[in-house]
């Protein structure tokens, strides 16, 4: 039996096209019957109705898949408010045209994965069980708000490729080796590290690694 069995798991899913709601709410569902794991699914084919349910509702998702192209809504533009709502979530972007456009784009720091829609057959039940550790600890979190420290709730605004710029930098890695090991170019990160500040509401980079060393 699979390690996660018993465990339960919220996932959103926002895409506008019917037919490929269908198919991954069912490969969604194939994924975790193989892994014992009770899992909740959320479908929708409407912006406003996740970004409620992220929002009002005491179920928020632990994982959203984000169609990055939503009938004139970028799905960029919905991460980022989603992001700030529930900052926990870990937010999976997909879309059918050419990856590498949204990853050359600084604002993709927003997501946590971006996956090519021709190859999730096979790419998400691959990502999904690395999800799974993470999505465990930060429930311990959402339960107990009052002990999080004020270091921990900025933080926690920040997406994961974000994070991992902050701690390769606070690691004294360059920016050229942060950029080859994201897959990004170098010009990119400065764009992150601009996000970042912003985000901690911090005047300079140092303040940035000075906070996450505190």
């Amino acid at each position: 039996m699979s390690k996660h069995a018993g465990e339960a798991v919220r996932v959103g899913i926002l895409d506008n096209d019917a037919c490929a709601l269908e198919f991954i709410t069912g490969l969604v569902q194939r994924h975790y019957a193989r892994l014992s794991m009770q899992v909740t699914i959320r479908a929708s084919m409407f912006p406003t109705e996740m970004l409620r349910a992220c929002t009002y509702t005491e179920s928020v998702p632990n994982v959203l898949l984000l169609d990055m192209s939503l009938n004139g809504v970028g799905g960029l533009d919905i991460a980022q408010q989603l992001r700030v709502r529930a900052p926990h979530m870990r937010i999976i972007g997909m879309t059918a045209y050419d990856v590498e456009l949204y990853r050359r784009d600084p604002d993709s720091a927003v997501l946590d994965e971006l996956l090519d829609k021709s190859t999730l057959r096979a790419t998400l039940p691959a990502l999904l069980p690395r999800i799974i550790p993470s999505i465990s600890e930060d429930a311990l979190t959402q339960t107990d708000c009052c002990a999080q420290t004020e270091r921990e709730r900025r933080f926690a605004a920040l997406s994961h490729k974000e994070l991992e710029v902050v701690m390769m930098s606070a690691n004294r890695v360059g920016n050229r080796q942060i950029a080859r090991r994201l897959g990004i170019e170098e010009a990119t990160v400065f764009s992150y590290r601009r996000n970042i500040k912003r985000k901690l509401n911090c005047e300079d980079w140092y303040d940035v690694l000075d906070l996450y060393r505190s």
